[in-house]
């Protein structure tokens, strides 16, 4: 992994770490479905990627796949969706600027996690990744 990808990844989990640990992250109301909506989101990316495919940095597994299907039908970046809606809505019902500005450092984060693994899945599925790529959004489908 190189020093940008460790660097990347250590942020993302402080950032993490910051917003759990703050408090006041479940949200109330309609943004609940919002956050349970992101939690069903993510395992079910991790389900369909399967464990032995997915990794933390952006640097590709030897025998990567590219995975195409469930959410990864629609967004390339479900797992980074996920934990934007369940952070982001904790951050709607109880707002505080610190807590606003760790969050925005981890969408951040994860936007150059996102380019980084891009790059390198083009490079290892050329061809398959550009048509992948344009048939599907990053983070939001129909969207971004």
């Amino acid at each position: 992994m190189s020093i940008v990808s460790k660097t990347l990844v250590l942020i993302q989990f402080f950032c993490l770490l910051f917003l759990l640990i703050q408090g006041e992250i479940l949200a109330i109301g309609f943004l609940f479905v919002f956050q349970i909506f992101g939690i069903v989101l993510g395992v079910w990316a991790i389900w369909v990627m399967k464990i032995g495919n997915f990794n933390i940095q952006p640097e590709l597994k030897k025998n990567a796949v590219l995975v195409s299907l469930g959410p990864y039908k629609f967004i390339r970046n479900p797992m980074y969706t996920g934990l934007i809606l369940f952070f982001g809505s904790g951050l709607a019902t109880s707002f505080h600027i610190l807590n606003f500005l760790v969050f925005l450092l981890l969408v951040l984060v994860l936007l150059l996690k996102i380019n980084r693994e891009e790059n390198y899945l083009t490079l290892r599925f050329g061809e398959e990744f550009v048509a992948y790529k344009s048939k599907t959004h990053r983070i939001v489908p129909y969207v971004f």
